[in-house]
């Protein structure tokens, strides 16, 4: 650890904080230290791992000055007595979430129009077979809004989303070109991406998505070919699988591709795709992620294609807690999964997206952000981007300033991590700051993010990974 600037307190009282992770890594003894709330991460030689345990167990045995405290009080490993973590986290978090000094967060949808039948969408066949696209006038009401928050934005930034956004593609044009002007005329920068199928997407499109400052896309992938054509087929019935990846190819040549991958009992073994990737001649732009495919009971007992499509072991005739034993999987259990394919894209010096990072989380998802805004083509308002289509949760619109579903909206802004279990007693909170306020509503719990259940294992990976390149460098 380095020696930093001596810091001084009037009562000159530490203690040990909440969020401290003291991990052996081999059999020498060496430990790592990690702390979840400042996101300070370092190697312990053995021999004075004895030492640092005493300090962090009894801070009053050494003076204040001593180099050792001094490093452990900088990496907030040690913290005053009088300060009350939660009560910071709190203030924080609230603070980050009115505030508007900061970049504008906006999702929109140019269409809720799908062209594919996933057969596990939460959005119903009928909110998706609406053909509806987002009209001048909302287009009008959307600028309206960029140009009210720009001067007191840091950034404006966009998510293209759906329905499928390319099938809106020419209103991405038309209000991207408007949004980028208002932004150069104000020095305020704009950033851009898209969550899509990518079966419509052509070289010309991506050019022409490249030029409007779109910077990354996520694309979804269902396992190997035979699970994904099950699941994630056009409305006619035909697979997608050979077109997203040829999609892939197209747009890993200009821009960050986010290849998210779902995971369950059927789709747990993704080697046969990253055989493809790992030898992807634009591997630098392909971001690879592994998630969870979620379901609630509504959604399976309102999908009756579910049942026959969604798992080689499923039939019509299972009830919906069968199909969730039979598909999907327990965090524990896909933790662990993420946590070997993390090695193996180490292994082939590919990416990962947004996964197994030890840092604290320091955003707001949209639903959270006084500054964020989730809209419709309609000019209709959610809270939340899964909340899309359903008439009942829309909380206003862009032309009046009529709220609805206060009690909802405000459910998100309220949601305090820090005052209620599991999380408050959480060593690992501040990574997560208590989830996905719309999944813990569906399951009616906290859901605990992967990360914790293997939260050693990891830091043991990253403490080896930091030794190794201390030994390059040399």
């Amino acid at each position: 650890m380095r020696n930093p600037t001596l810091v001084k307190s009037e009562t000159s009282t530490y203690q040990a904080s909440r969020y401290n992770h003291f991990v052996p890594i081999n059999d020498k003894g060496d430990h790592v230290l990690y702390n979840a709330y400042s996101g300070s991460l370092t190697v312990i030689n053995s021999e004075v791992v004895p030492k640092i345990s005493s300090v962090l167990s009894d801070s009053l045995n050494e003076d204040d000055s001593s180099p050792i405290k001094q490093a452990l009080i900088h990496g907030k490993f040690l913290i005053p007595s009088s300060l009350n973590e939660l009560e910071k986290i709190s203030k924080e978090l609230m603070t980050t979430r009115v505030n508007k000094k900061k970049g504008l967060m906006l999702v929109l949808m140019p269409t809720l129009q799908c062209n594919f039948n996933c057969v596990y969408c939460y959005e119903t066949e009928e909110i998706r077979s609406r053909v509806d696209k987002m009209s001048e006038e909302v287009q009008e009401q959307v600028i309206q809004l960029v140009k009210e928050r720009v001067k007191d934005s840091t950034s404006i930034n966009i998510e293209w989303y759906g329905g499928e956004p390319l099938l809106g593609y020419d209103v991405i044009e038309s209000l991207s070109k408007k949004m980028i002007q208002i932004c150069e005329e104000n020095n305020t920068p704009f950033y851009a991406r898209m969550i899509s199928n990518s079966f419509l997407l052509t070289k010309e499109k991506l050019d022409t998505l490249v030029d409007l400052k779109v910077e990354e896309i996520m694309i979804t992938l269902d396992g190997p070919k035979e699970i994904h054509n099950m699941r994630r087929r056009l409305k006619g019935g035909q697979g997608s699988f050979d077109k997203i990846m040829k999609s892939i190819d197209i747009a890993s040549e200009k821009m960050r591709v986010i290849v998210r991958i779902h995971i369950d009992k059927d789709t747990a073994n993704t080697h046969e795709l990253l055989d493809y990737f790992k030898n992807h001649p634009n591997k630098h732009n392909l971001n690879i992620s592994l998630t969870d495919l979620h379901l609630d009971k509504e959604t399976i007992e309102n999908r009756p294609s579910l049942t026959s499509s969604c798992s080689t072991s499923c039939s019509s005739s299972d009830s919906c807690s069968t199909i969730k034993e039979k598909v999907f999987m327990e965090n524990t259990e896909s933790s662990k999964i993420k946590l070997n394919f993390y090695d193996t894209l180490k292994e082939n010096k590919m990416n990962t997206y947004s996964y197994f990072g030890v840092g604290p989380k320091k955003g707001v998802c949209v639903a959270e952000d006084k500054n964020g805004f989730v809209i419709g083509p309609k000019g209709e308002l959610y809270a939340c981007s899964r909340d899309i289509g359903i008439e009942d949760l829309i909380t206003g619109y862009l032309d009046d300033h009529v709220r609805q579903n206060e009690d909802y909206e405000e459910s998100y802004f309220k949601f305090d991590p820090t005052k209620q279990d599991p999380c408050m007693s959480c060593n690992i909170m501040p990574m997560c700051r208590g989830g996905c306020g719309k999944r813990n509503n569906e399951v009616g719990e906290m859901e605990c993010p992967p990360i914790k259940f293997h939260i050693n294992d990891i830091l043991i990976k990253q403490a080896h990974a930091k030794l190794k390149k201390v030994t390059n460098v040399k």
